[in-house]
């Protein structure tokens, strides 16, 4: 009797894993959810989530929060998701924590999620994860300051929003490199809105509050570096007397290097890592096995290899626009 359970629950799991691998690629339907689509970063990733969909042949939509502060919107835009059965998601929660039961219920649900970029660690059902290595990114952050610093001076860091993984993953790395320098020292810190406005403000207030004593700029990313940027023109302050340092890319970050208002960027691959997103997820829905956790790669750039590095899987084409993609 055991012999024949064990052979008929055999059978019965190939035949599911065939029944999962015979649904045409064209009749799978994915969904993209984004915290903040208005982000260069996040138009990049447009670009590989669409261009891998058609790659695949699988039919996509994608959904914008309208920010990292619309949690009831991406909540709402889940919920509609799993009602409607489609086949997969990848996820790029607004909130690690709060977004946490109704993902988890549309995988209850039958749907395959690929969280995506912003980690949800306190999940056990989440099959898949796709990312950067953000505290190796904060890291790398952290050590283009020293360097440029010449392991002494004050920081100031516009750290993004509160209680977003990857942000807060970049913080670290970057404060467990200047723990090892105590020449470096951190005279201002604050979270803040991921967008030009809220960046510039606070880089006001940190200019206010300590007059020429601001060595260097850690930021979160591409929005935050050109809100820092445009208060210390607005200060007075000449390029490069402020090294200020960023992650990730785009042509006005290109320009603020080649004139020296940017020192440099950890550059991450966001058409990369959307790419790989969509090929787990639609693997997830044919039953075919993806790695649990999957790492993209990461450039230092300078003004000294601002000509040369690789820029395939960070740059979407000139004149691309994916605003009317959205639902």
């Amino acid at each position: 009797m055991k012999r024949v359970a064990a052979t008929t629950i055999a059978l019965l799991v190939a035949a599911g894993i065939a029944h999962a691998q015979t649904k045409p690629s064209s009749e799978i339907n994915i969904a993209v959810l984004m915290p903040n689509a208005g982000d260069p970063y996040f138009q990049s990733k447009a670009y590989g989530y669409v261009e891998e969909a058609k790659a695949q042949g699988v039919k996509l939509k994608m959904y914008n929060a309208g920010g990292y502060d619309h949690l009831p919107d991406q909540i709402r835009q889940v919920e509609d998701l799993t009602v409607a059965k489609v086949d997969g998601i990848i996820f790029t929660p607004t909130d690690t924590v709060a977004t946490i039961p109704t993902i988890e219920a549309a995988i209850d649900a039958g749907i395959k999620v690929v969280n995506d970029d912003v980690l949800i660690r306190d999940s056990k059902k989440i099959p898949v994860r796709v990312s950067e290595n953000s505290f190796e990114v904060g890291q790398q952050e952290g050590e283009m300051i020293v360097d440029a610093l010449g392991g002494k001076g004050n920081v100031v860091m516009l750290k993004g929003p509160s209680g977003v993984d990857l942000m807060m993953r970049r913080e670290a790395g970057a404060k467990s490199v200047f723990a090892k320098y105590p020449s470096i020292k951190i005279i201002a810190e604050d979270y803040h809105q991921s967008n030009i406005i809220a960046a510039n403000r606070l880089m006001e207030d940190f200019i206010q509050a300590h007059p020429n004593q601001i060595d260097a700029v850690y930021t979160l990313g591409t929005q935050t570096a050109i809100g820092a940027v445009t208060a210390l023109q607005a200060a007075g302050i000449p390029a490069g007397r402020v090294k200020v340092m960023t992650i990730d890319w785009e042509p006005a970050i290109e320009k603020m290097v080649n004139e020296g208002w940017v020192y440099g960027a950890v550059v991450c691959e966001p058409v990369k890592v959307a790419r790989i997103a969509v090929q787990s997820v639609v693997k997830l829905v044919k039953g075919e096995p993806v790695p649990a956790m999957i790492y993209s790669g990461t450039q230092k750039v300078t003004k000294a290899n601002v000509g040369t590095f690789d820029r395939a899987g960070i740059y979407t084409p000139e004149g691309w626009n994916p605003t009317s993609l959205y639902e």
